[in-house]
């Protein structure tokens, strides 16, 4: 496995880890790193509980994306290879579907996003 891959991979692995993990702190929102590439979003799917402050920690590994959640009022423009935070609190109970907003490539419809929202 050279290098760069190796890379990708440890920034997957962290960034899944992260969502499943959220902010322990507990002194604020919770943090979740969400990382954006060609054609897809990674984790792909988070849960969180009604009424919780989740501040979003958006990363893209090649060009710009966004992240459009229209239910939630989420609407976050990624840089190309660059990070951007959105926060939300979630006042309904249910399953929102986001996607890339910002055109990406051949890929780019499949990039979707759920936010799961619980009791």
């Amino acid at each position: 496995m050279n290098c760069c891959r190796t890379m990708v991979v440890l920034t997957i692995l962290l960034a899944s880890s992260a969502a499943m993990l959220g902010d322990k702190a507990g002194s604020g929102p919770r943090r979740v790193d969400v990382v954006a590439g060609r054609w897809e979003f990674v984790p792909s799917e988070i849960t969180v509980k009604k009424g919780e402050q989740v501040t979003l920690i958006m990363h893209t590994r090649d060009v710009a994306h966004s992240l459009v959640v229209k239910r939630l009022n989420i609407s976050a423009e990624i840089p190309k290879q660059s990070t951007a935070e959105i926060s939300f609190k979630a006042d309904a109970v249910g399953s929102f579907e986001g996607r890339c907003g910002h055109f990406c490539g051949a890929g780019h419809e499949s990039m979707r996003f759920v936010i799961r929202v619980a009791e």
